[in-house]
């Protein structure tokens, strides 16, 4: 990879002067409590670089999106990806782009059920890390709107993290098959895929929707394969995230009203109704699996408080909950099935740029589990940056005579607590 890095690099370098680009490069360490568990890593340190480049020649213009990381402990966080490269025509109203593209329409500070279009790399140092999908993409744009029509070429499936990261479920998880129908896997290049997207702007308010056929890389389930001897020991088992065929309805919805700032999102999920084997350790049972059909709530108020002394405070209330489906079915569904989120910002607006963070979540479903989060960031200098924080987590033991009671909510990450310093140098 390292190889690979300095190839793109100095390929790059070599073209600097016709470019207009950005980048940074972030040095990141993040130290976890210890879990007295020598197969996991209790520290992880990388180096991550992003640079965003492009050149326009008249109608045309083209864009470099290129994000990548090293990790000295645990190498399976290596990965290197273009995630907004593209070329684009672009006329007085509409432009058309081919390449990879990123797709953030979220509006939500931490809950986000419409930010589901992009398949993500799961084992990050900080921040949710959406990797480019190959697609075609056309734009209408009217007089307070726009069209969006987007055909996905090719499937992208999300990066996550293995058995010896304290971020994940401790699992090794093989490469993602996606379901088909009769239950045929493939490797995701049989469903015709396309996003149709449509925003308005309002006097008071903005409204933006969507409709999807895709296969859901978000939300897997993760299967344990039927081996091929019965009974098979745990570690010779294998797990692999499946990703099934989608229709996506989404929309989000934003206004003001004095100092506040309301916000929706919603989506609604339905899947072919196709089953597959999982195994179910350790006797070695077989049952048959489906993803459930379901639908997401996020409501959020926003506040931003300004200062004699050129502070700003934001403030961020929200709530989410997965509808339409069992309580025991939406715990399969994600870490949050109804939890509410607390967030501050406060920033001093001053030369070096000091903003402190603060993030609380809690389940209000059974009460037992929630992140507390505080983060400091400020410029060294007009180059550097530096931030470094505190999360911890807390969530309740698993049931012992449950299995898979380990991989719901937040209890694969209860002895996770940690500590992150990131140093960035942008240029």
């Amino acid at each position: 990879m390292k190889q690979l890095i300095c190839i793109l690099g100095v390929f790059f370098l070599s073209s600097i002067q016709a470019l207009e680009y950005q980048g940074q490069i972030d040095f990141e360490h993040r130290q976890f409590d210890s879990d007295a568990d020598s197969s996991t890593h209790d520290s992880q340190t990388s180096t991550f670089i992003n640079l965003n480049a492009s050149k326009e020649l008249q109608n045309v213009k083209f864009q470099l999106g290129l994000k990548a990381r090293d990790a000295y402990v645990d190498h399976n966080r290596d990965y290197l990806n273009l995630d907004d490269t593209n070329i684009s025509w672009q006329a007085s109203e509409w432009s058309l782009s081919l390449g990879t593209h990123i797709f953030n329409w979220k509006i939500m500070e931490f809950f986000s059920p419409i930010d589901s279009i992009n398949p993500k790399n799961l084992s990050t140092g900080k921040d949710v890390e959406r990797l480019g999908l190959p697609s075609l993409v056309y734009k209408k744009e009217f007089e307070s709107s726009e069209l969006q029509v987007i055909y996905i070429i090719d499937s992208k499936s999300s990066e996550y993290p293995q058995a010896q990261d304290r971020q994940g479920l401790r699992l090794n998880l093989q490469t993602p098959k996606y379901v088909e129908d009769n239950a045929e896997l493939s490797n995701g290049d049989e469903l015709f895929q396309f996003i149709l997207r449509y925003k308005k702007s309002f006097e008071d308010f903005e409204f933006d929707a969507h409709v999807a056929q895709k296969y859901d890389t978000s939300s897997p389930l993760i299967i344990v394969e039927t081996p091929s001897t019965i009974p098979a020991a745990l570690e010779d088992l294998t797990v692999r995230p499946y990703y099934f065929q989608l229709q996506q309805l989404g929309m989000s919805i934003q206004t003001s009203r004095e100092d506040w700032t309301y916000k929706l999102e919603a989506t609604s999920l339905n899947y072919e109704n196709t089953e597959v084997d999982f195994f179910v350790p350790p006797l070695g049972g077989i049952t048959k699996l489906t993803q459930k059909d379901h639908s997401k709530l996020a409501l959020g108020a926003e506040r931003s408080i300004f200062y004699d002394n050129n502070h700003t405070s934001t403030l961020y209330f929200e709530y989410l909950s997965i509808l339409g489906t069992s309580t025991e079915d939406a715990r399969s569904l994600g870490a949050f099935q109804r939890d509410v989120f607390f967030g501050l910002k406060h920033a001093l607006n001053d030369f070096k740029g000091h903003e402190f963070s603060l993030l609380l979540t809690y389940d209000l479903q059974g009460h037992d589990e929630s992140i507390f989060g505080l983060s400091h960031e400020f410029r060294l200098n007009s180059a550097w940056k530096l931030e470094y924080g505190l999360t911890f987590i807390d969530a309740p033991k698993p049931d012992p005579t449950d299995p898979l009671d380990f991989y719901y909510g937040l209890k694969p990450l209860r002895e996770s607590d940690n500590m992150m310093v990131t140093l960035s140098r942008y240029f």
